[in-house]
């Protein structure tokens, strides 16, 4: 069960997170980026919300 706050870091973390459609806000560096918003999928390299998309490189992903 993921919780507030909680950072999406596994597989099956992103996989709860598109069954659940909870809404993720997406962080950079220890500051918000983005409101974000239920994840519409994923890959290694980035995540895909609301349309767009955001390299796993570079970003956080929290729970809301």
């Amino acid at each position: 069960m993921l919780k507030r706050n909680q950072t999406l870091s596994t597989p099956a973390e992103f996989e709860e997170a598109i069954k659940t459609g909870v809404k993720v806000m997406v962080m950079q560096k220890g500051k918000l980026l983005d409101y974000g918003g239920p994840i519409e999928r994923f890959s290694e390299d980035a995540v895909y919300i609301d349309g767009g998309y955001f390299l796993t490189m570079n970003c956080e992903f929290r729970v809301r």
